[in-house]
């Protein structure tokens, strides 16, 4: 699989993804290609963030035209049903600070299905 992870106004901190100190909001970007042979789905994608803190939203986006496939995704999401293909997609994730408190993205899981 190939990804690429684009930073904005995050960082990456003891393993973690967090606002850089002074953003009460910011993204990181996973674009994903599923070099799998053969490709057969998409099947979820999910996330563990720290309780108590901001929130943390995720946009689908398709990287060869820009258009939005879902926004502010369930977490977790059965994505078998989206209209993924064997392509580029964005998988934004965005950090906002709430009342104060910063989000921490601790892990991001994404599973797709290979095989025969």
């Amino acid at each position: 699989m190939l990804t690429n992870l684009t930073l904005v106004n995050t960082q990456i901190t003891s393993n973690t993804i967090q606002l850089i100190a002074g953003n009460t909001t910011g993204t990181a970007t996973f674009c994903i290609y599923p070099n799998i042979e053969p490709f057969k789905s998409w099947n979820n994608i999910s996330w563990v963030k720290s309780s108590g803190t901001g929130t943390i939203t995720c946009t689908i986006k398709r990287v060869s035209d820009g258009s939005v496939i879902d926004t502010n995704i369930a977490n977790p999401k059965d994505l078998s049903a989206e209209p993924l293909a064997l392509e580029y997609i964005d998988f934004a994730i965005t950090l906002t600070q709430v009342s104060g408190n910063n989000p921490i993205l601790n892990s991001i899981q994404l599973i797709l299905q290979g095989g025969f």
